[in-house]
Parts: structure tokens; C-alpha cells; sequence
């Protein structure tokens, strides 16, 4: 039997709250929730977010979803310079997925729009992880 596709939905950050309340509606109890209503508000109106920044991306399984990543847009100073980063965060799949290739696919999905993106307070997992994929320290 063939491994159904994984597929990887982007929300731009400023749509997240009616994309959570969308998920809201349709979704059933046994779902998994990509992102919770105060979250989606937060990143909804997150001054750092531009107009096409996106915010969640959602790894979808048929139309269930089976792991997202949030990206937090923000600013950094280093030096005298101000530079716009990308902060990873609430990176979730159920252990019934985790030996799929979801998790990677959705950390790879992040590097492929070429944000500087930004991870700390992680699991020794996810380190791991990061650690292979070449994120520096």
C-alpha cells in the first residue's frame, strides 16, 4: 500500500485568526489544532509581521492535519544593524507521525523561505534535529 502524501499549507501571519477560526468550525474533537484562538490573535496582529509573512505552516495528511510549525516574524538588533528574523516556534507532531518525515519536511519547507530564522528553548530532540540540518549555534 502507498504512503499517502503529505501536504504543506503557509498562512501568512496576518490571516492566522481566520484561518484559526476557520479550523475552529470544520474541525472535529479528535483533530489536531495547528494553532489556538489567542495565539492566532497574537500573531494576527503582530507589528513585525508584513502583509505576506507567513506565520503557521500546517503538514496536512488528506485534510487532517498531522503537524505545523509556527514562524514568529521580529526584529534583532546586532550591532548597529536592525534585521528582521523569523522566530520557529510550537514545532508539534503526534508521536503517531514522528517516524514519518512530516517534522523534517515542515523544517525543511521553513528554510526554503529563505528567512533568518531563529530557535531557542528546544527539546535535546529537536537540537538534535536542528543540529543536522546545519542551523548554526
Amino acid at each position: 500500500m502507498a504512503e499517502k502524501e503529505i501536504k504543506i499549507e503557509k498562512i501568512k501571519a496576518k490571516l492566522l485568526y481566520k484561518f484559526s477560526n476557520q479550523f475552529y468550525a470544520c474541525g472535529k474533537n479528535d483533530d489536531l489544532i495547528p494553532i489556538g484562538k489567542r495565539r492566532a490573535i497574537a500573531f494576527t496582529n503582530n507589528p513585525c509581521a508584513d502583509n505576506d509573512d507567513i506565520g503557521l505552516l500546517a503538514a496536512y495528511i488528506d485534510k487532517n492535519c498531522i503537524g505545523y510549525i509556527g514562524m514568529m516574524p521580529g526584529w534583532i538588533r546586532i550591532k548597529n544593524t536592525i534585521n528582521k528574523v523569523y522566530w520557529l516556534s510550537t514545532w508539534y507532531v503526534p508521536p503517531k507521525f514522528r517516524k514519518s518525515s512530516v517534522g523534517i519536511s515542515l523544517i525543511i519547507e521553513a528554510r526554503s523561505l529563505n528567512y533568518d530564522l531563529i530557535v531557542c528553548g528546544m527539546s535535546k530532540i529537536a537540537q538534535k534535529v536542528y543540529k543536522a540540518l546545519r542551523f548554526k549555534q
